[in-house]
């Protein structure tokens, strides 16, 4: 059983790294590449001190095909190719989108028009009233970040 192990490790990051294409997250590919510095560390058969440096090394080396071959060529190219008509992320559409501030908990909170989910908003207008129209500049931690209107506020 202690044989398989190794192909085992290497099935899974290449599941893992194949999974990132379409959820386009690193967490899956870091640890795709810690099995293949698993799996190249225990294909090596080297004392336990020389087993230490190898997966270093290893991770130093995955890391960096992955960020510079990985990320900026496979991972484009299957984007263009494959996801063109896929529709853009939710974090990536919420800029520049219009919507209304609702108020929950008593905080304001932003919803994109067409869309169901709320998000705090860093910037609340300090006249916001609920279904007040207003406009996201970006995305920020987690925040959404208002643009500046300048008079160009509408009530409901």
């Amino acid at each position: 059983m202690d044989f398989l192990l190794p192909e085992w490790l290497l099935a899974l990051a290449l599941t893992l790294f194949v999974t990132d294409l379409f959820q386009q997250t690193e967490i899956l590919s870091w640890w795709g590449v810690l099995s293949l510095s698993c799996y190249l560390t225990w294909r090596i058969d080297a004392p336990i001190k020389w087993s230490v440096l190898i997966f270093l090394l290893s991770l130093l080396l995955f890391s960096a095909l992955y960020y510079f071959v990985f990320r900026a060529f496979v991972g484009r190219a299957f984007a263009r190719l494959v996801m063109k008509n896929a529709p853009p992320e939710t974090v990536s559409a919420i800029a520049s989108a219009a919507g209304k501030i609702h108020f929950a908990g008593g905080k304001p909170m932003f919803r994109r028009d067409g869309d169901d989910e709320l998000w705090p908003i860093r910037n609340p207008p300090a006249d916001a009233v609920e279904g007040m129209t207003v406009v996201a500049k970006n995305l920020q931690d987690g925040f959404i970040i208002l643009e500046p209107l300048h008079g160009r506020r509408s009530r409901p």
